[in-house]
């Protein structure tokens, strides 16, 4: 499943005038991992290659990225 997190990341500077780094995403999401790893595995987040998403991130994305779940499963434009 693809998420809109890129996207998120673009609209959340557009909103908020900083860049959202992705390092920091991954820190959130996955915090018992060493950096390199949660880089591999934000990177398959965000290129659909997880075959099921953890329903814990979800909030997690959301509320970094300063969007809805809605947004993120492409089912809203807010």
């Amino acid at each position: 499943m693809l998420l809109r997190i890129e996207e998120a990341m673009a609209r959340y500077r557009c909103r908020h005038g900083e860049k959202l780094k992705k390092q920091q995403l991954a820190a959130a999401l996955f915090p018992d991992s060493s950096e390199a790893v949660q880089r591999q595995c934000l990177g398959r987040l965000i290129s659909g290659r997880y075959s099921r998403i953890n329903p814990d991130w979800v909030p997690v994305i959301c509320r970094i990225c300063d969007c809805s779940a809605d947004y993120l499963f492409n089912m809203s434009e807010e």
